[in-house]
């Protein structure tokens, strides 16, 4: 390493500072996150070549990292594996760069926002919207698990709620190589750490300051925890590397410290694999004894920061987990209007509804006060956001069983399981053994629960079901993918029947093309026989419930077709309009299904009705002859607008085309359900 880059410093970044590689020549504009191992950077681009002028993020790294070459091979190869993957969520690395007098950084996408912190320092999180915020961060953690992907520098520091109103964290996985690097040889971090020279220490996980260290999922959910503290009590939980004993705090009521307790265990694998939103919940919602002393968290109305309308909507984040609902919470909990004692006591009717809904009547009342509530709120609202987003409340935000699913096992990830009496429950995935020795397709369990679904924002075709409410008292399970070759071929050479045509694009994992409706059902009743349990095409309803996975945007998402979400006509990725991907080339959704939106459009078992009703409900429109059947979730040559979750389009049964496969439901009998202790 020469003179140059020993003299440099972290300490030297400053504003205007010029920064290059190749190309690409960058200026910085204002720090987004410091530590003693590296710095992001807001920046500007300007490319010469092309004359124009750009946004990028940039991760600088401390010159103390490269005093051997083995950890800059190291560290450079941690964040090189981020540009193989993509997170609507995470704030992407794009390339790994060195400027010509030494710095080393990387290049992320464009990010501006606040941070979690600065909105802790300077307002008062109301429970309702410390629930979601966590919920939320917590159905990420999830998506990363299973993608085998650890953050393991959870902390308000590294959570960015930005101005598009997205959730996005930063620092995942590559920020704690770094603190590793810098503190290789030592026996133990800091004692005293400097919040200014390494913001995330407070929030390790114990098992991460020990040498050798242990990473596992079970180490994000204890940063949770740490999280949860904070936004609770408005300070962080640990002044100090020293975990345990947990500190007293009397000011808790019994279930909030006890929820607490669960997620900071001491021992990685007692913390909690399951229910993180009920225990989020517990967290936030004083229920069991009074504490020694009244809970507050108020800070004095003459230190709290006033917002304006824009810092408020900026709080706000649609994730993939739900996070539109953020906007509906900081509406009702900060927006001061003529109407919002009305407005409050409507949601207070709602939420009494959807609680506990005992019939039928009451699912309707739910609907005409949500009804009435929706055009209130939509008058009253300068905000498309709030417009679009706002329908989410319905989803019923006290169920947990609506909630995307958080369920992590610590030290491993989760492994599909075989089906068996009183273990299935949300977010699970399994197997069926088969008759003849193999295992079927792999499932996820869908949460049982009520939600909008239909044309919610009023901008799809007229064709479209109306927006209208469903409830599914029990869970069921659907295909993760779409159904592929390797599965398909399995069951027509069972059968004798002629392999369908792969386009000369390959088999194995990609999805099945050239199959009608009736060669669908056929492979249901096919696997059905050989596994003992009933499987069936989906109905319209249960097919966009699930794929909506507790959202009430246009697509699973948020509200714009976004690239590496999906194969389409113009949906950014390798595939489009040329041919279909493998399955699961794209990420999940918060259900866990694949390829929902785009890659090959999905039969469902309902006759096709003209209009915006939908023809049934009922698993017996398979029963029933039809001229069309309806086709779900748009192909690789569909226009975006296809991919809607409420777009819908309609072929003749025996049509066989390059665009259309198929992802089959599973019935989950009373036996098999998670029976609660």
């Amino acid at each position: 390493m020469g003179m140059v880059e020993e003299q440099l410093s972290l300490a030297d970044l400053h504003t205007e500072m010029a920064l290059t590689t190749g190309e690409r020549h960058f200026t910085l504009e204002r720090p987004l996150f410091t530590s003693a191992g590296s710095h992001i950077w807001l920046a500007s681009e300007i490319s010469k070549k092309e004359r124009r002028r750009g946004k990028a993020c940039l991760l600088v790294l401390s010159p103390l990292l490269f005093e051997h070459n083995r950890h800059t091979a190291a560290i450079e190869a941690q964040i090189a594996l981020q540009e193989d993957w993509h997170h609507a969520n995470v704030v992407q690395i794009q390339a790994v760069a060195r400027d010509p007098a030494g710095w080393h950084f990387a290049i992320l996408e464009a990010t501006e926002g606040a941070s979690l912190k600065s909105m802790i320092s300077k307002h008062h999180f109301k429970p309702e919207l410390a629930k979601a915020v966590m919920k939320s961060t917590a159905s990420i953690l999830h998506s990363l698990h299973s993608k085998r992907i650890l953050h393991l520098d959870l902390s308000p520091h590294s959570i960015l709620i930005t101005r598009d109103y997205q959730l996005k964290l930063l620092n995942t996985s590559y920020q704690y190589s770094i603190f590793q690097t810098l503190h290789e040889g030592q026996a133990s971090a800091p004692a005293h750490p400097d919040n200014d020279s390494w913001p995330s220490l407070r929030y390790l996980a114990p098992e991460l300051l020990q040498t050798p260290a242990s990473p596992s999922p079970a180490a994000d959910i204890f940063s949770l925890g740490c999280l949860c503290y904070e936004l609770l009590m408005g300070e962080p939980l640990f002044k100090s590397t020293e975990r345990f004993p947990l500190p007293d705090i009397p000011s808790l009521h019994t279930n909030q410290w006890k929820a607490l307790n669960r997620l900071l265990a001491l021992a990685p694998e007692e913390r909690p694999t399951r229910q993180l939103n009920e225990l989020i919940d517990d967290i936030f919602t004083p229920r069991e004894g009074p504490p020694a002393h009244p809970l507050t968290t108020e800070r004095p109305i003459a230190k709290a920061k006033r917002f304006d309308r824009r810092r408020i909507l900026m709080l706000a984040g649609a994730t993939l987990s739900g996070l539109a609902i953020i906007n509906f919470l900081i509406y009702l909990v900060l927006h001061k209007s003529p109407h919002q004692q009305e407005m409050a006591d409507l949601t207070e009717q709602i939420e009494q509804l959807l609680q506990n809904p005992q019939s039928e009547a009451d699912l309707r009342k739910a609907q005409q006060l949500f009804d009435q509530f929706y055009q209130k709120a939509s008058g009253q609202s300068g905000s498309r956001k709030l417009e679009d987003n706002i329908t989410a409340f319905f989803m019923k935000l006290h169920n947990p069983a609506l909630q995307a699913p958080a369920d992590i096992s610590p030290g491993k990830l989760p492994a599909p399981k075989a089906a068996s009496p009183n273990r299935l429950r949300a977010g699970d995935s399994f197997t069926d053994a088969l008759a003849n020795g193999m295992r079927g397709p792999l499932l996820m369990v869908i949460p049982s629960g009520s939600a909008y679904i239909g044309n919610q924002d009023r901008r799809g075709s007229s064709d479209e079901l109306a927006p209208h409410f469903v409830s599914y008292s029990a869970p069921f399970a659907l295909m993760q993918d779409e159904v592929t070759f390797e599965d398909y071929d399995l069951f027509a050479k069972a059968t004798g029947r002629l392999l369908p045509d792969d386009n000369g694009w390959g088999r194995g994992r990609r999805p099945v093309i050239n199959v009608s409706w009736y060669d669908a059902n056929a492979y249901a009743i096919w696997l059905s026989n050989i596994s003992r349990h009933v499987y069936r095409l989906p109905t319209e309803e249960e097919w966009e419930y699930s794929a909506r996975a507790n959202t009430s945007t246009a697509y699973w998402w948020g509200g714009a077709i976004d690239k590496g979400h999906g194969n389409c006509q113009s949906c950014g990725s390798e595939w489009d309009n040329l041919r279909t991907a493998p399955v699961g080339a794209f990420p999940a959704n918060n259900y866990g299904l694949f390829d929902v939106s785009g890659n090959v459009s999905e039969w469902v078992g309902d006759c096709y009705t003209e209009g915006s009703v939908a023809a049934s409900g009922s698993t017996d429109a398979q029963n029933q002859q039809c001229m069309s059947r309806v086709i779900k979730g748009g192909s690789w040559r569909s226009p975006p607008a296809l991919l809607r979750s409420s777009a819908r389009q309609q072929a003749e049964p025996d049509n066989r085309n390059s665009e259309t496969g198929f992802r089959l439901l599973r019935e989950i009998s009373d036996q098999e359900q998670y029976a609660a202790p």
